[in-house]
């Protein structure tokens, strides 16, 4: 994963990574798997998987989302659902506020 597929756009890169960890975080899920180490340590999908919902919470709260990743919404929006029902705590935690921020962005005001 990561930047080696090179696409043309960040919301390319953006819908390639969200379907690519959607994918592993629903396997994960249809397992009921658990994955973090006696000793605290994420799975790399998992912490991957975080840094996309802050991401995502980010780019909402700069209300770039709802101009920037609109053609990416289906892939973002499964990404989100995904991590919401997975074991991990922290994806449990931040996944429905990167949902309830993502579709509540207004669009970033005219200029005048």
């Amino acid at each position: 994963g990561g930047l080696p597929q090179k696409p043309t756009s960040l919301e390319g890169w953006f819908a390639t990574e969200a379907r690519r960890l959607s994918g592993l975080l629903r396997a994960d899920n249809a397992a009921h798997v658990n994955n973090t180490a006696e000793d605290g340590a994420r799975p790399k999908h998992v912490v991957e998987s975080s840094g996309l919902l802050y991401l995502l919470l980010h780019s909402s709260l700069n209300r770039m989302s709802s101009h920037h990743l609109q053609a990416s919404a289906d892939d973002w929006m499964q990404f989100i659902a995904a991590a919401a029902a997975h074991g991990d705590f922290e994806l449990r935690a931040i996944a429905p506020h990167a949902m309830s921020l993502c579709c509540c962005a207004h669009p970033v005001s005219p200029t005048l």
